[in-house]
C-alpha cells in the first residue's frame, strides 16, 4: 500500500488517500467514522482501503471529522461527521461508510471545519453544513444546511475552505471570499465577516489555499501572497 498515491487529504487526526488506480485509503483518528471503515470505534494505524470501490476521482477531508469523495461519473459521496448536517445528507446522523449524497455532475468537493463545499462540472458552487459565520455564502447566518445549496451561477474553477469561511477562483484569476472574517481572513482589508461572495480587490491568481483561519495564493507571476 506504500506507493502510487495520487492525492492526499487531512482532517483532524486522520488522514485520506486516493491511488492512481482509483481506490480510497483512510487511517487514524475514527471517533466519527470519518475513516469510512464501516465502524466509529477503531483507531486505524495503516492505510486501509474504504469499500472496494475502484471508481474513485477526487477526495476531500474535513478539519473536524466528515470526508467526501467524488467517483469517476461524478457521484457525490460523504461519511463521518454530521452533527450540523456537514454530509448533505438532510439529516444529522453521522455515517460510517460512504453514502451517497447527490449522483450525477460533480467535479470536486473540499471541507472546512463543519461546513462543506462542492464545485459541479460546470462550475456551480453549492454548500452545505454550518453557517454559523456566513461560511455557506447564502447571504444569510443559520446553525447549519443539512442539504446541497446553490451559492452562485457563477462559474469558479477552484474552491477552498477553511474554518468558518470559503473562497473561491474564477477562470479569469479573480478571487471571492466569504463567511468568517475576525482575523482578516477573508484579505478584504477589515475584519467583518461576509455571508455573500464579495471579490477581492487583486486580481491575475493561479491557485489558493486555505488553512484553519487564512487563506494563501499564487499569482499568474509565481510570486506567493498571504
Amino acid at each position: 500500500t506504500g506507493t502510487n498515491w495520487s492525492k492526499i487529504a487531512c482532517g483532524a487526526g486522520y488522514t485520506i488517500g486516493l491511488k492512481s488506480d482509483n481506490t480510497i485509503w483512510s487511517w487514524g483518528d475514527n471517533a466519527e467514522g470519518q475513516l469510512g471503515q464501516g465502524s466509529a470505534i477503531t483507531t486505524t494505524l495503516i492505510p486501509t482501503q474504504v469499500g472496494t470501490g475502484t471508481n474513485w476521482a477526487g477526495i476531500g477531508a474535513g478539519g473536524q471529522s466528515h470526508t467526501f469523495a467524488v467517483n469517476t461519473t461524478g457521484a457525490l459521496y460523504g461519511w463521518g461527521e454530521n452533527s450540523v448536517g456537514q454530509l448533505g445528507t438532510g439529516d444529522t446522523i453521522s455515517k460510517t461508510t460512504p453514502t451517497l449524497i447527490s449522483s450525477t455532475g460533480w467535479a470536486d468537493v473540499t471541507c472546512g471545519y463543519e461546513h462543506t463545499v462542492g464545485t459541479t462540472t460546470n462550475g456551480k458552487v453549492y454548500a452545505w453544513g454550518n453557517n454559523q459565520d456566513g461560511q455557506l455564502g447564502l447571504g444569510t447566518i443559520t446553525i447549519s444546511q443539512t442539504t446541497p445549496a446553490l451559492v452562485t451561477t457563477t462559474a469558479f474553477s477552484q474552491v477552498v475552505a477553511g474554518y468558518g469561511h470559503t473562497a473561491a477562483r474564477k477562470a479569469d484569476g479573480t478571487i471571492f471570499v466569504w463567511g468568517r472574517n475576525d482575523e482578516g481572513q477573508l484579505g478584504l482589508g477589515d475584519v467583518v465577516s461576509r455571508t455573500e461572495p464579495t471579490i477581492i480587490t487583486e486580481t491575475n491568481w493561479a491557485d489558493i489555499a486555505s488553512s484553519y483561519n487564512h487563506i494563501i495564493g499564487k499569482k499568474t507571476d509565481g510570486t506567493i501572497w498571504s
